[in-house]
């Protein structure tokens, strides 16, 4: 009786267990999932605010002086137009007050002083809220990585727009000074016409540039929110989420700095674009992923459980399972791409089915169209009342090789619970992608009165790749861990308080 008692207890403990860990993984789906859903839809909507324009000057304002380093950069140039300090210093302060226009007094009132990138940057932001252009837009990098004819033109006009505009220099100076920058630009101007007529001299133009502009997307803010909602979503006290948070997202800003940076370099080298896009829309999404998953990880084992879980026995620490995963999303997502049109076909199934059947769209045909190096520009067609809607399917699919390289790279998973981690989340991933285009077709016009949530659903769809493997893979390590460790069936840490330790 007393052997049945004990196992009877033992099985209700386990119970208890199952079910605690189960509301614990709940709790942190829903944490995670509203809590980055809620970030990156508030940001779509701050984007045309003051707060955001500051915010990427300044990571446009780093991204130069890193590149300065290398060669030489410059933020919102003088060669892209001219701006009278005066008219657009009012111009700023009467559209921060919500004015129409400054007045007169308010213009002549104004400092002379040449305009700081900042102001002209701001004048841009503002005026395009002012006038209502529904483009978006940020703060502009010339980077040159190698000098040449078209470089030292630009450089010129740059010089000639700063002294056009310089309100402090003598004007008869100025003329003089004017005189000769127009005379150097006109000869520099001859001597490109010359080398584009290509009269046999052998002499090209040497110059290697990429100026770009600094858009919202590139802010990096996606990959915080990712972090910040882990963090958030484990369960831990406080005081540690505040160490995770105060470490982590200065290091995803720093990250994201060094993205930018990496992707000039591209972008000057590769004149095509090809390779620049490439790895813009492919390959750094991959690596953003392992960089949250690094930090998270450090920031859980060594800060939250300091069990060391990823970082024990043969498998190199924390830079072994980051070699590993690297190793297989650049197999996979080369593979993946290559495969992209055959599983466009399957998402054309999946989706036209509900489509048609269950909301009625009158769906007339519907195709794969494959273009574009390895399949990137891959778009999923229907034809609906004579008129093709397309989708980019690359962009939307590109969250399941990083799944299946984080799932792979985890070390201590049996292969049996492997592969069923693997099934049921490239299943799930897989039914997203069609939930989202039966969604987006359905509902495409309602959509266009809030456009800023289905963005942020897309930017949501590359978070997931992370949110499953906690859940599926890194969940199911620790509770390896706790059998490997003999720790009396208790599946996790116990929830941490911020109270001290009983005293004996």
């Amino acid at each position: 009786m007393t052997e049945e008692r004990e196992t009877a207890t033992a099985s209700e403990e386990e119970a208890r267990l199952k079910r605690e860990n189960r509301r614990r993984i709940a709790r942190f789906v829903s944490v995670f999932v509203i809590t980055t859903l809620a970030l990156l839809t508030s940001y779509r909507y701050a984007i045309h605010t003051r707060l955001n324009d500051w915010y990427l000057f300044q990571v446009a304002n780093h991204t130069a002086m890193t590149l300065d380093q290398i060669g030489r950069a410059e933020l919102e140039p003088l060669h892209y137009g001219r701006f009278n300090p005066k008219e657009t210093r009012a111009a700023i302060a009467a559209w921060t007050e919500g004015r129409e226009a400054a007045t007169e007094a308010e213009i002549a009132s104004a400092a002379p002083e040449p305009l700081s990138a900042w102001e002209r940057w701001s004048y841009r932001a503002l005026g395009m809220r002012h006038n209502q252009e529904p483009r978006t837009n940020g703060p502009r990098v010339h980077f040159v990585l190698r000098e040449g004819i078209s470089t030292r033109i630009d450089a010129t006009l740059g010089e000639l727009n700063g002294l056009e505009d310089n309100l402090l220099v003598d004007p008869e100076e100025k003329s003089q000074r004017i005189a000769v920058v127009q005379e150097e630009l006109q000869k520099l101007r001859l001597e490109q016409q010359a080398l584009r007529r290509d009269d046999g001299s052998g002499k090209t133009d040497t110059s290697l540039t990429f100026p770009f502009i600094l858009i919202p997307e590139c802010g990096a803010i996606e990959i915080m929110a990712i972090f910040l909602a882990a963090v958030l979503a484990f369960p831990t006290i406080w005081r540690k989420r505040c160490i995770g948070l105060a470490a982590g997202l200065p290091i995803m800003y720093g990250v994201n700095v060094f993205r930018l940076t990496v992707l000039a370099l591209i972008g000057a080298l590769d004149k095509s674009r090809v390779w620049f896009n490439f790895a813009h829309e492919y390959v750094w999404q991959a690596i953003y992923i392992i960089f949250v998953v690094a930090v998270w990880l450090l920031w859980v084992e060594y800060i939250v459980n300091r069990n060391h879980i990823v970082t024990r026995r043969q498998t190199w620490g924390l830079p072994g399972f980051c070699l590993k995963f690297l190793a297989c999303v650049v197999v996979l997502e080369i593979l993946w791409l290559l495969a992209l049109p055959y599983y466009g076909q399957v998402l054309l199934q999946l989706a036209g089915v509900p489509l048609r059947y269950v909301f009625g769209v009158p769906i007339e045909a519907g195709r794969i169209e494959a273009q574009e190096i390895l399949n990137t520009g891959t778009k999923l067609v229907y034809t609906i009342n004579s008129i093709d809607r397309s989708m980019s399917l690359a962009k939307l699919a590109a969250n399941i090789p990083p799944y299946v390289a984080l799932v792979l790279a985890t070390s201590g998973l049996l292969w049996k619970r492997r592969l069923g981690i693997l099934v049921y989340g490239c299943a799930i991933l897989c039914g997203f992608h069609a939930l989202f285009i039966v969604i987006v077709l359905r509902f495409q016009e309602a959509l266009l009165h809030v456009s800023e949530i289905p963005t942020a659903v897309i930017v949501f769809f590359l978070t997931l790749p992370f949110m499953l493997w906690i859940v599926f893979a890194y969940w199911d390590r620790i509770l390896s861990r706790g059998r490997e460790n003999g720790a009396s069936g208790q599946d996790m840490p116990p929830p941490e308080t911020d109270a001290a330790p009983p005293q004996s």
